[in-house]
């Protein structure tokens, strides 16, 4: 069984094989080196991603507010129940073209350096309707392409006009014909457009291969995400994703540095932080950084050898051997000064 913060023991059967892999992996490990080695290996320490898989079950399936502090507070998108609307307004598909439409629609969603937006092209006789709306930082392209197509339907009906909006967004088409879909942005757009399913045309095109208007709708989808109107959109679940990974980060990181042991100030003096980004691929190092390894003083640590000396007379440490033994002198390095320890790597 595994104790998760808040909710219980869990039966091993339903935990995330990854949590099942790194305990079995620990386990056989002295309990110093599981701090060190999750440091070196990039694997969160497991009462960290517990704490954070809790937080994000709170917030996305509790609807708790006790933590939108980590969040900042920000309204978050929600799944609904779908088993009581109707099946006709779960799935919604138009015709890919009504013949003789009042207006042609080239529509696009963008996310460029962190900012997120969309266009909507309103396209009669070469000239062009411009609808360009700026969304929230934490807004998904995905949001941005869906709000394109709930813009461009409403536009039709308070114009009382026909439109065939044509979209290189696959995705967005098979949310409207998705009926198990479950976000209620999702839902309250289809809503809509089951009203307006008789004024609008929808159909996929393929990006970037020369089409001119749908190359329109494209860079100024660019160009909404800093200068549209503003448009509000619930936060998506990846929002949540992507915080809460940076809130395991900074916790495991304050776990780090209060880690207090020989090992863990060892590492430390080299690595003074973890990030997911750092990886080591060669075990070698991994022995100096954290000093556990077929070192003579580590094996005596652990009653596998009855001396630390190496068989020099020195004390047999990573760093012994790294930069000081007579007999590994021809594969020294330079022993870096402390202050330029954290720049050696």
């Amino acid at each position: 069984m595994a104790l998760v913060s808040g909710v219980g023991p869990l039966p091993k059967h339903k935990l995330p094989g990854s949590i099942l892999f790194k305990e079995s992996f620990y386990a056989g490990l002295p309990h110093n080196f599981h701090k060190c080695s999750k440091c070196l290996d990039r694997n969160s320490p497991l009462h960290v991603v517990s704490k954070t898989e809790y937080i994000k079950f709170q917030l996305w399936a509790r609807h708790s507010n006790d933590y939108n502090h980590i969040i900042g507070n920000i309204q978050l998108d929600r799944n609904i129940l779908i088993n009581n609307i109707p099946s006709n307004m779960k799935y919604i598909s138009f015709p890919n073209n009504i013949p003789n439409a009042d207006y042609e629609v080239y529509k696009d969603g963008s996310r460029i350096n962190g900012k997120t937006g969309f266009s909507v092209c309103i396209l009669q006789n070469n000239i062009n309707i411009e609808n360009l709306y700026k969304l929230k930082n934490f807004n998904s392209v995905f949001q941005s392409e869906l709000a394109a197509n709930h813009r461009a339907a409403i536009w039709a009906a308070e114009k009382n006009s026909t439109i065939n909006i044509h979209t290189d967004s696959l995705s967005s088409i098979s949310a409207l014909k998705s009926a198990s879909a479950r976000y209620g942005f999702v839902n309250n757009i289809k809503k809509d457009l089951f009203q307006l399913k008789h004024l609008v045309g929808l159909s996929w095109v393929k990006a970037h291969i020369g089409i001119q208007d749908n190359e329109l709708a494209d860079q100024q989808a660019k160009l909404a995400t800093t200068t549209g109107v503003d448009k509000d959109i619930p936060a998506p679940r990846s929002f949540i994703k992507r915080t809460l990974n940076i809130y395991m980060i900074n916790e495991w990181n304050e776990y780090w540095r209060q880690y207090d042991s020989a090992s863990g100030a060892r590492v430390r003096e080299y690595l003074p932080g973890v990030s997911p980004k750092f990886l080591i691929h060669n075990e070698f190092l991994i022995f100096f950084l954290s000093g556990h390894g077929p070192f003579p003083q580590y094996l005596c640590r652990f009653k596998f050898l009855d001396s630390p000396l190496c068989v020099c007379g020195e004390v047999g440490d990573a760093d012994h051997y790294t930069f000081c033994c007579s007999f590994t002198q021809k594969f020294h390095l330079l022993k870096p000064a402390d202050a330029h320890k954290k720049a050696w790597l």
